[in-house]
């Protein structure tokens, strides 16, 4: 398995935990964006150890939320591509 594969295995219906480093891939930030955004609450983190954990589906949480902050009002001209939003 490569840093951010997400077709990670299943083991009795529960999915692997993903680490700080496949998070921060997947984000596409830093380690320490990762830790702000724990430190904020924004993402929620498992400690096992001395290891900072994630689960996949807070992940997929927390990346659906930013994309619904992020889509422009209906009707509104998106400045990049000059189109219309939804």
């Amino acid at each position: 398995m490569t840093g951010a594969d997400t077709s990670r295995q299943t083991v009795h219906g529960i999915e692997a935990l993903l680490s700080l480093n496949e998070v921060a891939q997947l984000l596409g930030i830093s380690e320490s964006g990762v830790y702000r955004l724990v430190r904020s609450g924004e993402l929620p983190r498992v400690k096992v150890g001395n290891r900072t954990l994630f689960e996949a589906h807070e992940i997929r949480r927390f990346i659906a939320s930013r994309r619904g902050a992020a889509e422009p009002q209906k009707g509104a001209i998106n400045q990049r591509t000059g189109l219309g939003g939804k």
